[in-house]
């Protein structure tokens, strides 16, 4: 029946158990196998189409949601944020003239309000609770 029929395509378009489908009909004629392979190879082409063509329009969407901005303002961007990092390393090593940031003074510059706003303005989640 036509039933049947469909549920058989959908059964060897999931590859689901297909060997089962294939064996009576090869039976009959061993020229099916020409029409179970052409099947698979274009009903699964087919099928992976569909995947990456749903998962390219959901990267466009994301990437046209996203702010765009020119190379000047990434640059921009990137040189305040640099600017913005070596002040507060500045201040956590108190002024040290060799920069160098032990490991207590590293995990307070974590825990400091301004390192929080600055890793939440960059996007960046740390479990961390900030000082007041």
């Amino acid at each position: 029946s036509l039933g049947d029929a469909f549920i058989t395509h959908v059964k060897l378009l999931l590859m689901e158990a297909w060997p089962d489908f294939a064996e009576p009909m090869l039976a009959d004629s061993r020229l099916w196998i020409i029409y179970i392979v052409a099947f698979l190879c274009i009903a699964n082409i087919g099928l992976l189409n569909v995947v990456v063509s749903v998962v390219c329009q959901q990267i466009n969407s994301w990437t046209q949601a996203q702010q765009k901005c020119t190379y000047e303002e990434f640059l921009s961007q990137c040189r305040e944020m640099d600017r913005e990092m070596t002040e507060l390393f500045v201040t956590a090593t108190q002024g040290d003239e060799t920069r160098i940031i032990t490991e207590e003074q590293y995990l307070n510059l974590l825990k400091s309000r301004p390192v929080a706003d600055f890793l939440q303005r960059s996007q960046v989640n740390l479990p961390l609770e900030p000082d007041q």
